[in-house]
């Protein structure tokens, strides 16, 4: 399995790592690498995620969550075999040396619409994607529609803003079928981000 865009974060992939036993992270900005890699180290200055295992934890279903969660950090650890660099813009994504074998999935929460700059662009990205994944392979993608901005503090970063119908057509466009939607309207006001809809959306390598 492979998660591109993951940020300094490891609890969108803590339920995958149940089952997927070799799952490479990967990011753009190395900052965010380097915080994964003291996590996976258990350096003492690592960032702390437990609040968010622990929500993973009631979404397996576990009656002690507390209990739950070094289970789910032990297993995330032994499932992630490697961090890497990432560029969607650039067709070699990853280091070619983790793109021997292609993958069964693709995961990727709130990227791929932040690095195009257009239509076209976010088009290429998902080509890109298409070719690390094996024949019936599949993707998983999480974002917003209509979005135009994402903000850290006061820092505002770039979000191609796009439709339903404009993602599905560009994933039709390169090579994925059998999508499946599931949309809501935005939950509420707080979110750092504009956006008409969240949406989680899985789909195929035909």
């Amino acid at each position: 399995m492979l998660e591109i865009g993951s940020g300094p974060t490891v609890h969108n992939i803590a339920t995958a790592s149940a089952y997927f036993p070799y799952i490479v992270q990967s990011e753009f900005v190395e900052s965010n690498c380097e915080q994964l890699r003291k996590w996976l180290r258990k350096d003492s200055d690592s960032l702390d995620w437990t609040i968010f295992l622990q929500r993973v934890a009631r979404a397996e279903g576990r009656e002690d969550v507390d209990a739950a969660v070094p289970e789910i950090e032990a297993r995330i650890r032994s499932a992630v075999k490697a961090v890497v660099h990432a560029d969607v813009l650039n067709d070699q994504v990853i280091p070619k040396e983790h793109t021997q074998e292609p993958y069964d999935l693709i995961l990727s929460v709130l990227t791929f619409e932040t690095a195009a700059v257009n239509l076209e662009s976010y088009s290429n990205i998902l080509g890109r994607a298409n070719r690390l994944l094996r024949k019936g392979g599949k993707m998983i993608l999480i974002s917003a529609t209509k979005c135009t901005y994402w903000q850290v503090g006061a820092n505002k970063f770039h979000c191609l803003s796009l439709e339903e119908n404009e993602i599905e057509d560009a994933l039709k466009k390169n090579g994925f079928g059998e999508i499946c939607w599931k949309v809501r309207e935005r939950p509420d006001d707080d979110l750092p981000f504009n956006c008409k809809n969240v949406y989680f959306l899985t789909c195929t390598k035909l």
